[in-house]
């Protein structure tokens, strides 16, 4: 009996130090991603300035729809948006974004995001009144063509 103890024992301690290594190879559970921008970008109630920024869950095992947007290092925080998910066929090999269709005389708006590997991405929530400006003409009376 004891043996068959120590035996379980050591089973247990030896899948309870392979699953960290497990995980970490898939990459980390909070779906960290960085994305740099080489001009502002809109996001749901904010505009980032060009530069690198960090996208991740906040709580992905009990809210894995709440996406935290923060400067490159963790250290400013830019953004706390709700999301729905985005079903697609395939999971991308890389980071996506996806923007909205904007006029020109403003920042491109960001729509989606995808993690590597995940066919369920992240569609950002704009408030009406964002949406509608975001979908306005530009001053010349034509629509954006970007």
């Amino acid at each position: 009996m004891f043996r068959k103890i120590v035996q379980s024992a050591s089973v247990a301690a030896l899948v309870a130090g392979l699953l960290p290594a497990a995980a970490n190879a898939q990459g980390p559970a909070d779906k960290r991603t960085y994305f740099t921008f080489s001009q502002p970008v809109t996001l749901p109630g904010v505009t980032l300035q060009a530069g690198t920024y960090q996208f991740r869950l906040v709580d992905p095992t009990s809210n894995p729809r709440i996406v935290h947007v923060l400067s490159e290092d963790g250290s400013q925080s830019y953004a706390m948006l709700m999301s729905i998910p985005a079903q697609r066929l395939s999971s991308p090999a890389e980071p996506e974004i996806h923007f909205m269709e904007t006029p020109s005389n403003t920042p491109a708006a960001i729509k989606l995001w995808w993690y590597p590997g995940d066919p369920v991405g992240h569609e950002f929530i704009y408030s009406d009144e964002q949406a509608a400006l975001l979908l306005a003409e530009d001053p010349a009376g034509e629509p954006d063509a970007r």
